[in-house]
């Protein structure tokens, strides 16, 4: 082996480290053990998929939005996503969650309680309201 292939190899070996990897597929077994999890454990975060799926925090990542986009879990709330369909409902609940919990609920009651203005603001606009009895009566005799 000559100098100059021993000086480009060893060149390109440390800067291998320094240029964007190419996203790696998600492998099905991924997701479908992660649909497991979420919904056994009726939550999601990133950490918990690094540590049962022993991948790294951007592939944990990529799963967690692929479950997202899938219907799986619903759209994170201080770091945590809460299973759409969770397979264990009869257990008590983890008193570590009940805070997550209260932060889901009340975005699906700001999302609800949005949708309901709205839909009374297009209901009123389609809706005349009856004339008083002064107001249709015109001009007074005096």
């Amino acid at each position: 082996m000559n100098r100059r292939f021993f000086l480009s190899t060893l060149s390109a070996l440390l800067a291998a480290p320094a240029l964007p990897a190419m996203a790696a597929p998600i492998a099905q077994r991924h997701i479908t053990t992660a649909t497991i999890i979420a919904r056994s454990h009726n939550r999601c975060t990133t950490d918990m998929l690094m540590r049962h799926l022993k991948v790294p925090r951007d592939m944990a990542n990529r799963i967690q939005t692929q479950l997202l986009r899938q219907g799986v879990i619903t759209p994170p709330v201080a770091g945590v996503s809460l299973a759409s369909n969770p397979t264990n409902t009869h257990c008590i609940p983890n008193e570590a969650m009940q805070p997550n919990n209260l932060l889901q609920k009340a975005a699906r009651l700001k999302d609800r309680l949005e949708r309901l203005a709205l839909q009374g603001e297009d209901e009123s606009a389609d809706v005349t309201l009856p004339r008083t009895r002064t107001e249709s009566s015109g001009p007074a005799d005096t």
